[in-house]
Order: structure tokens, then sequence, then C-alpha cells
């Protein structure tokens, strides 16, 4: 097993490796930058009006006068709270209902189901949106441009589990999972020549991977060792109260992020049922066939959410009474011994004040439950990628390639790589990043899997599209 010392060991090599991808930098299409502003500009001037124009604004207005700021959040909260009656869901560390962008983010997926038809919390939220993604994403990159490449700062010190960091600008969030901003940011990075493509592979669910060589949990080594078994499907039977075969690819993906993730980083029932409740309104979840989710968990007798208050048992009959059941069926019949390791972690958290991973560190103060469960967890996915990323750069450096890791993203590695070295390169990460990890770290019990996207030549980030999948076993 590895020591304290072998993990000091891989952050030392680790420091020096993202020095030189902090060196290599990123090339930033510019002119694609500033059209890109030009059209955000001219979108959230067209919403800001329809905004101004609404009841809730006009209220606002009187109420502000000419101190009023669309950018202010006590004025928004207030609006929001006292005169919406919105439902309070996030609070400040002194009590008061939250305007952070925690609660926004909650606010944006609820407020259909409260907004009594207005139009203001939609207008709102496109606006706050589109003004993000022109000064946090665009402006905030191209302050950072130095002869059309940015050169983002990665850090190893920042996160508690020593997983990495990136800012000046934060390469690392750049905003892909939002379907309307995530391609008007990512296509501003490009690669350093037409004959170059940007390449992206990416570990396969490494964190569940090395979670299951820490609790060794029979059920989950069979999920992962078998692929024609799928735990998020399951959930998505189990949440929604569907046969297999009516599980749609939206469903499992709800699934997925609202119960199966959110259970394994210490979410509990209440928070589990509202997402999964609110993932049916927001994003018109369906069957196969067709039935809106929310039709079909009212023909099971599931007509309401209920009050999801954490402190209350749930309501027979409620939604979330429902997910408490799907919870104890989790912990108690699909992943036992996994809730076991986790209860037997957290105590001797509690005997000791401290806790060890599978590679080397031990980790010692003031932590929470889920943070006692997840680090050792985290921390060990990472150090994989860490090492992966030092091996591949020293192939490339000592097969004198021109290829250059340009980023790295928590799981994945993101390289500038020349048309004809991209077979030879492909092979090559792959080989390091599945069969010789598992080879230098003999605690991975379970395969290790990547995935590889690729953009065609000369075009940018957002165009990578599915190469190859590449497995060890």
């Amino acid at each position: 097993m590895p020591t304290l010392n072998d993990g000091y060991e891989l952050l030392h090599r680790g420091s020096i490796a993202l020095a030189q991808v902090e060196a290599n930098g990123i090339r930033v299409d510019v002119d694609y930058c500033h059209k890109a502003i030009e059209r955000l500009d001219r979108k959230i001037a067209h919403y800001e009006a329809q905004l101004l124009d609404t009841p809730e604004c006009k209220e606002w207005r009187s109420k502000y006068g000419g101190a009023m700021s669309l950018g202010s959040n006590t004025q928004l909260g207030d609006i929001l709270y006292n005169v919406l009656k919105f439902p309070i869901t996030c609070y400040t560390d002194t009590g008061k209902p939250a305007t952070n962008e925690e609660a926004l983010k909650r606010m944006e997926e609820e407020f259909t189901a409260y907004s009594d038809g207005s139009d203001f919390l939609g207008l709102f939220f496109k606006v706050r949106k589109y003004e993000k993604a022109k000064s946090t994403y665009l402006v905030g990159t191209l302050n950072e441009v130095v002869d059309g490449f940015i050169h983002p700062n990665f850090g190893l010190h920042n996160v508690k589990s020593f997983r990495s960091s990136s800012q000046n600008p934060n390469i690392q969030n750049q905003c892909i999972r939002n379907k309307e901003i995530g391609p008007i940011v990512r296509r501003m990075f490009i690669p350093r020549a037409p004959d170059r493509h940007i390449v992206e592979i990416d570990f396969s669910a490494i964190e569940v991977r090395i979670g299951a060589c820490s609790h060794k949990d029979p059920n989950m080594i069979t999920y992962i060792k078998d692929s024609s078994r799928d735990m998020h499907r399951d959930a998505a039977v189990d949440v929604y109260m569907l046969p297999e075969e009516e599980v749609s690819k939206d469903a499992r993906q709800a699934a997925k992020g609202n119960y199966v993730f959110s259970q394994f980083y210490g979410n509990w029932y209440p928070d589990c049922a509202r997402l999964l409740w609110e993932a049916c309104v927001r994003d018109n979840l369906k069957t196969v066939s067709g039935v809106p989710l929310q039709e079909h968990l009212a023909s099971k007798g599931c007509l309401e959410l209920g009050p999801c208050n954490k402190k209350d048992k749930p309501l027979p009959g409620t939604y979330e009474a429902h997910i408490m059941a799907c919870e104890k069926k989790m912990w108690g019949e699909r992943f036992p011994a996994y809730d076991k390791w986790r209860k037997e972690l957290y105590n001797e958290y509690q005997r000791t004040g401290e806790f060890g991973s599978l590679i080397g560190f031990r980790y010692r103060g003031m932590f929470k439950r889920n943070e006692v469960i997840n680090l050792g967890t985290q921390g060990g996915a990472s150090c994989c990628m860490l090492w992966s990323l030092c091996e591949v750069q020293d192939a490339i450096r000592s097969h004198k390639m021109n290829t250059c890791i340009i980023g790295e993203v928590h799981d994945s590695i993101i390289a500038d790589v020349p048309t004809n070295e991209l077979d030879d390169y492909i092979g090559m990460a792959c080989e390091i990043m599945t069969n010789k990890l598992r080879n230098n770290f003999d605690w991975i019990i379970v395969p290790i899997e990547v995935e590889v996207d690729v953009a065609p030549a000369g075009l940018s980030w957002y165009d990578k599209k599915k190469h190859s999948v590449f497995c060890s076993y």
C-alpha cells in the first residue's frame, strides 16, 4: 500500500507536470470572443427591456427608485421573498434568506412551479445567465490572454482532498453542462494550428471505481465489471417506479445525478425526492412510451411531492415517502457492504480524529461526515489522474512528440495534437491511463475505463466528438 511519502512524491512530481501544462497554455480565438460578447450584449439588452416592463420590476422600481439595481442581491432578496413570496430554500450563515449562487440555482430550477405565470423570474434568470456567460467566461478569459494564449494556474493545495484546482481563468469550470451557454464558451478554445486537434481523454466514473476499491462492496464491483448491468438505470426503475424497458435516457440521467451520486456523496431522501420531482417538471421527463413521468407517478399513487422537511417524517403516500423507501433499499439491499464501510470509517474518525486513503494520505482535523466518506475517494481518483498526467507528459517528451498537454479537468486530460500524431498519442495515453495505472497501484481491483473525444482538425474544444472507448480488465 502507498505511504504518506509516496503521496508527497506524487504531489511534488504532479506540481512540476502541471507547471509545464501552464507554460504550454491554451490558444483562444480572440476574434470569436469579441463577436460573441457583442451577440450577448444584444441578448442582454433585449431581455432586460422585457424584464423591466414586468409588474414585478415596476414594483421594484417604485420601491427603490433611482437606487434600483438588478445586480443588487439585497434588493433581489427583498423582491423574491417579501414581494413574490418565493419559498426560502437556502439561508446565509446569519440565518437570512440567501441570494447566493446556490440559492439562485435552486430558484432557477423551481421558478416555473412558483411564478404563477409571471415572466419576471424567467427573464431575470435569462439576463443573469447571459451576464455571467459574458463577464465570467468570455471577458474573464480575454483578460488573461497573452499573445493569443491563456496560461491557467493549477494548484494541488487548495482542496481538502488534494484534488487539483485552476484559476486565472478557471479552465476546469467552463460551463459545458449548460446546453445554451456551453457552446458559446467552449468555442473560444482552439488548437494551435489548422492541422491540430483538441483531444480530451476522460476517466469513466473514476470516483465510483476508486470508491469500490475502498469499500469492496461485491454488488458495486459486479456493476462495474458487468457491462450488461446499469446501476443508474436500476435506480431510475426504483425512484420513478418504471419497468426497465420504460426508462428513457433522460430519466436515467435524472436518477444518476439526483439520486445515485447524490446518495453516494452523502445526501439523503428529502433532498433527493425534491431534486427528482423537480427534474420531472423542469425537464419534462417522459417514459420511453412518451408518458410524462409526473403523470406516471400519479398513476402509481404519488400525487404530490410532500414537505421534504428534514426535521419531520414524510407524509404517507407522498413522493418523499417513496424515496425514503428507495433509500432504505439502496443501502440495505443493493449496497450493504458500502453502507457498513462508510459507517465504520466515520466511527474511526470520531474515535481518532483522522482517517486514511488508498493513496497514502492521512486526513486530520475537523471534517463533516460527508467529507470523511468522500475525501479519500476523491483524493484517490485525483491521484490516479495526476499520476496519469505525469506519465503521459513524460512519454510525450521521451518520444519527442509535438503534442502538448494544455489542460486537466479533474478526471480528464486535454491535449493539442497534430494530425500525424493523433493515433500514436491516443493509444499511448489510453495504455497509461488504464493498464499501466492498474499495474502501478496494486490496490485497484476493478477495471479502469477511459473515453476519448477528438475535435476535427482546426476546430474548437466544443466541437469534439466521441472517438473510442478503451478498457482494462
